[in-house]
C-alpha cells in the first residue's frame, strides 16, 4: 500500500481517499472532486471528471513574494486583522 506523508492511502473509493488527504494536511485544505456523464448525440455517453485543491496560505508570505502591481486588479486582496 502506498503512503502519503507517512499515512497509508486507505479507502476503496476516490472519495474515501480524498477525505484522508484533507485530514492529513496541516494547513486549511479543501478538496473537491466531481464526475458526471456527458450526453452526446445519438444517445452516447462519455464521462467527465475534474477536481480542485484549495489551500489556505499566509497572506503575508504571498504578498511578500509578489509586488502589488503584478497582481491583476480582480485578485488584489487587502489584509484584514481580526479584532
Amino acid at each position: 500500500m502506498e503512503r502519503y506523508r507517512n499515512c497509508p492511502l486507505e479507502g476503496e473509493t476516490l472519495a474515501e481517499r480524498a477525505r484522508l488527504f484533507s485530514a492529513v494536511e496541516q494547513i486549511g485544505t479543501c478538496l473537491k472532486l466531481v464526475a458526471a456523464p456527458l450526453l452526446l448525440s445519438g444517445g452516447q455517453c462519455e464521462w467527465r471528471a475534474g477536481g480542485i485543491v484549495l489551500q489556505q496560505v499566509p497572506l503575508k508570505g504571498v504578498m511578500g513574494a509578489i509586488k502589488e502591481a503584478e497582481i491583476p486588479l480582480n485578485l488584489q486582496v487587502k489584509s484584514a486583522r481580526r479584532r
